[in-house]
């Protein structure tokens, strides 16, 4: 379907927003899902983020279409720090301020599984490992 999914997650020392994302052809980083208890799943939870949500922005610095190694780099910090995103939902910007959390990696592992499955893509890759 021309579509990666690739977890931003959490490395040792960071923490980050729960986001599981999609890459189109295109390049565009896209919201795909949440891992339970993150402020990702928060704010989809009432509606505020939703499925295919273009990441645009990250703490005021353009990241569309950027490589996930820069995307990921500006998700992650301290725990309980906050990062401000901007996604792209048809024309209308949506601004989120989000804190970062650690991950259960076990429950990241499982919505990543699960957008692998609803989505039919084999290729996943952690963040973590774009840093690297």
């Amino acid at each position: 379907k021309g579509v990666k999914i690739t977890k931003i997650a959490p490395q040792s020392h960071a923490a980050g927003i729960g986001a599981v994302f999609g890459v189109d052809a295109t390049g565009a980083v896209f919201f795909n899902t949440a891992v339970p208890g993150s402020s990702c799943g928060d704010a989809a939870a009432i509606g505020k983020l939703k499925t295919g949500d273009v990441l645009h922005a990250v703490d005021g610095a353009q990241v569309f279409r950027a490589p996930l190694n820069v995307i990921a780099s500006k998700l992650l910090g301290p725990p309980g720090s906050f990062v401000t995103v901007v996604f792209k939902r048809d024309d209308v910007d949506v601004e989120l301020r989000l804190e970062r959390r650690t991950t259960d990696m076990n429950a990241a592992q499982r919505a990543i599984d699960s957008a692998k499955e609803l989505s039919g893509v084999d290729r996943i890759r952690y963040a973590q490992d774009s840093i690297s």
